[in-house]
């Protein structure tokens, strides 16, 4: 039996000890692109950088030099954030989207009425923000044909001056791409004269706008179809309990490695259950991962789902310990599927309902799917937050499950879409199950499947190995810091061998009473 995972659960663990803070946050951050105290350390002014490419987003552009760049949590719209702390610069990108279209510039309505275009609203937006700013740029321009509204101000930041240069490049009418760079200002310029930084800033800003690319997303959308036509066919086959039923494993104990060096360990019980008044399948997870004798992080979860998927509910607990001081978080979900006939207006009266009651007005079958997340942090709880699903939603339980689920007998692609706790957000989730071929994995030479696992189109991958007959393996994932790449990975093991490494080792159940009890939430799914 395949006991391969996306380890999601130690994800989770170690992103919380990367920040050592609340496990609700997960930042990028690289490190410095020169050494302090090097001759090439010198403040040179604001530069121009290497190009930024996200296929994803189907934009490209050069970036600030010297920058890092940031990933912000639970920010839906922003595509990425280039920092330099030192120069006070700091350039985000980000994407616009409209329900309806929009233009640029103002349009004049057939009653003679002008309807504001975005620049407009841009710049009242701001100045409504800022009464007293200065506005230094205004306008529309072609570049490379494409239009783009540009602006630019000076403003005050608390006891400091700073300018804001943005540029909006329109994808199509409803569509657009957003550049912001903020840099410090002068305090003063006297008419006519010109401060050397701001000169400086606006001909780098120049130089990015001049450099953007917007990539042709065709191919991936195809990719895109292609995968969620197979997914469709997949989940018409693993929705039963048999498939799920299956795919459970009693009891396991994997210990995650970072670099050869043990760094944690994860217990898992699989079974069939009753939660929620419902028959269905429970995944109970213990995990740790420690970096140093005072940074831990211990994640228990419980992730229930019913038979036909038509109700989940899961809690997460992630208790942070950096140092001294300890922080317990939690979150709950609850995910249902209910079909509901709502009233046919498509058709007359006299055509058979289901019941086949000719005297009844035609109606149809529609399903209603959502999901419903709460959080809390330390003693402070979060509102509901609500999404509408779509078909191809995983639920968590079955998004443990998955790997296991998967038919080997060919290479196939899928995408689905999971709810990411590190994210607060529905994203993406792409599968990808390769050929059998010899590989090196763990210091040894096998016959073995890849299945390779990521959030997000250019999210990093975790490579599952399996062999032809569903050996699990393990699994690991490549972080790249800088010019260092750091493998970690998570490897099947047994209890007396983590009792060995870890003496103070918790390999028991999450059990329900140890899980939040959140305001609010019914007593059925607590």
């Amino acid at each position: 039996m395949r006991e391969c995972k996306h380890h999601w659960f130690l994800a989770i663990a170690l992103v919380s000890l990367a920040t050592a803070g609340p496990a609700w946050a997960q930042q990028k951050e690289l490190p410095p692109s020169v050494l302090p105290g090097r001759p090439d350390d010198a403040d040179e002014g604001l530069k121009l950088g290497d190009f930024f490419e996200s296929k994803a987003a189907g934009i490209a552009l050069r970036v600030p030099a010297r920058t890092n760049e940031v990933r912000r949590a639970g920010v839906p719209d922003l595509i990425a954030e280039f920092i330099n702390d030192k120069q006070g610069t700091v350039m985000r990108l980000s994407k616009l989207e409209f329900k309806v279209a929009r233009q640029l510039q103002d349009v004049k309505e057939l009653d003679g009425t002008k309807k504001p275009g975005i620049i407009s609203d841009v710049v009242s937006g701001f100045l409504r923000d800022n009464p007293m700013a200065e506005t230094l740029r205004n306008e529309i321009a072609q570049i490379h044909g494409k239009d783009v509204g540009l602006v630019a101000f000076r403003f005050s930041f608390g006891t400091s001056r700073r300018m804001l240069q943005q540029a909006i490049v329109r994808y199509n009418d409803t569509y657009y791409y957003e550049v912001t760079m903020t840099s410090p200002a002068a305090k003063e310029v006297a008419p006519g004269q010109v401060d050397p930084r701001e000169k400086q800033a606006a001909d780098v800003f120049s130089e990015i706008v001049d450099s953007i690319q917007l990539i042709d997303r065709t191919q991936i959308a195809k990719d895109q179809e292609a995968r969620l036509l197979r997914t469709r066919d997949l989940l018409e086959d693993i929705k039963g309990p048999k498939v799920a039923n299956k795919a459970l494993v009693p009891e396991q104990w994997l210990r995650l490695t970072r670099d050869g060096k043990d760094i944690g360990y994860t217990y898992i019980v699989e079974e069939r259950a009753k939660e929620d008044g419902r028959e269905g399948v429970l995944i109970s997870v213990r995990s740790r991962s420690v970096a140093g004798p005072d940074n831990q992080v211990d994640v228990a979860s419980r992730m229930f789902i019913s038979d036909f998927w038509k109700h989940e509910s899961w809690t997460h607990v992630i208790t942070t310990q950096a140092g001294k001081k300890t922080d317990t978080n939690g979150e709950l979900g609850m995910s249902d599927r209910q079909e509901k006939y709502r009233l046919d207006t498509t058709k007359g009266f006299g055509e058979k309902p289901p019941e086949d009651d000719p005297k009844q007005p035609a109606v149809k079958k529609i399903q209603k799917y959502t999901l419903e997340v709460r959080t809390q942090m330390g003693k402070a709880t979060g509102k509901p937050v609500n999404w509408d699903l779509p078909e191809w939603y995983l639920p968590q339980a079955i998004r443990h499950l998955l790997p296991r689920m998967l038919p080997l007998d060919k290479p196939q692609t899928y995408m689905f879409v999971t709810y990411v706790s590190e994210t607060h957000q529905l994203m993406s989730r792409y599968v990808d199950v390769g050929e059998a071929k010899e590989i090196s994995f763990n210091g040894q030479k096998v016959l073995a499947i890849a299945i390779q696992d990521r959030i997000g189109l250019e999210g990093t991958p975790t490579t599952c190995y399996v062999t032809p007959a569903g050996k699990n393996l393990g699994s690991e994932t490549q972080y790249q810091l800088g010019s260092t790449t750091s493998v970690i990975r998570v490897l099947p093991t047994d209890e007396a061998t983590l009792r060995k490494i870890w003496d103070n080792a918790r390999l028991n159940k999450p059990e329900a009473g140890e899980m939040p009890m959140l305001p609010g939430v019914p007593d059925a799914v607590k």
